[in-house]
């Protein structure tokens, strides 16, 4: 099967596909992709449907990343492909999957001299259960998120769109409600932990789930407080 990667910046591109996560649910999950001169580094890799062979014509894969303990299904299986390739993963994930080869745990020491210059790696503290970690790529200006905000389409069944309705509503930027209920232990560290966020220079945010958000601003507050700020609501 023939995949177009999608360019979302200077050298960096995504993957996306519908994921079937059981009970009829499908999510849109994405892929991305980003190159450092012939050298790419990859966030929440997808099974193959044909973007393995896509991301071969744009440069060698040398880091496959699960940025969270929710978004790792499918490393170790694009590492048996990509045999160059160095996995990265949160140090939680060693326990949940003792048969995964982590190269670099990125909540544990300095980053290894093969990580890529300039992607930036911004741990998201105060919710262990998913050890998510964020990334700052610093030349296209972009945040590369997992599962901390949605900007989700309408969904493609009846049974999407009720999960959905429930978790993280579709149409708008948001953050799924099961990180108030159940995933933040600990909200100082939460939000001190994303506190860089409003330092960064951003011009987009690219999520595991939904469009490329450029409204920086209003994803930030979402992520942070689960809100969006005071003037997004008086304007909505």
């Amino acid at each position: 099967m023939s995949v177009q990667l999608t360019q979302v910046a200077p050298d960096v591109f995504a993957h996306e596909r519908e994921l079937a996560l059981g009970f009829g649910f499908r999510l849109n999950t994405r892929t991305t992709i980003i190159r450092r001169g012939t050298d790419l580094w990859v966030h929440s890799p997808l099974a193959d449907d044909g973007w393995y062979a896509a991301a071969a014509k744009l440069g060698e894969v040398r880091w496959l990343v699960a940025p969270s303990c929710l978004h790792h299904m499918f490393v170790g299986e694009a590492a048996q492909h990509f045999t160059g390739a160095q996995i990265a993963a949160p140090g939680r994930l060693l326990k949940k999957k003792p048969d995964l080869a982590i190269d670099f745990v990125m909540d544990d020491g300095p980053r290894p001299e093969s990580w890529p210059e300039g992607i930036d790696i911004v741990p998201v503290a105060g919710a262990g259960k998913v050890a998510e970690h964020l990334f700052y790529d610093t030349a296209s200006r972009s945040l590369v998120v997992t599962d901390l905000v949605f900007n989700n389409e309408r969904g493609a069944n009846w049974i999407t769109r009720m999960i959905l309705a429930v978790f993280a509503p579709s149409g708008r930027v948001t953050r799924s409600r099961e990180w108030g209920l159940m995933l933040i232990k600990d909200k100082k560290a939460f939000s001190e932990s994303l506190a860089v966020l409003s330092e960064l220079d951003l011009t987009r945010i690219i999520p595991a789930h939904g469009n490329v958000i450029t409204d920086i601003e209003l994803a930030v507050s979402v992520m942070r407080t689960g809100k969006p700020t005071q003037t997004h609501l008086l304007s909505a």
